[in-house]
């Protein structure tokens, strides 16, 4: 199983392309504090630009995020292996609201079939 350091890296490398967009709404936001008219065009450029970044690129780079943390997780090593002692998953690095969806989409549909489930949080 992964180190503790290793699931530190493993966490950063996944969250870095979402820091790096969400930086870009912060770099934004700025530049339109800084600009008079509404109806300008690098007004209207950043506010775009805010809109398709919120709605849909950092989304999809937290999916992104979460399914990488996940598989790194529950790839190493015992994790996500059947033993003795059921089957393990490690939910580190996921927030709280991507564990439980990943509880509910991974282990709810395969918990009729199992013995034990240990949870690693």
């Amino acid at each position: 199983s992964l180190t503790v350091k290793q699931k530190h890296q493993v966490y950063d490398e996944a969250r870095r392309p979402v820091e790096v967009l969400f930086k870009e709404v912060r770099d934004l936001r700025q530049k339109l504090r800084n600009i008079s008219s509404e109806a300008n065009y690098s007004y209207i450029s950043s506010k775009r630009r805010i809109d398709t970044l919120q709605e849909d690129l950092i989304p999809k780079a937290m999916k992104n995020a979460q399914n990488y943390i996940w598989n790194a997780m529950n790839s190493a090593g015992e994790m996500a292996r059947d033993s003795d002692d059921g089957i393990v998953l490690d939910f580190h690095g996921l927030h709280v609201e991507e564990a439980k969806n990943k509880f509910d989409d991974e282990v709810v549909p395969i918990l009729p079939v199992i013995k034990k489930i240990r949870l690693i949080v």
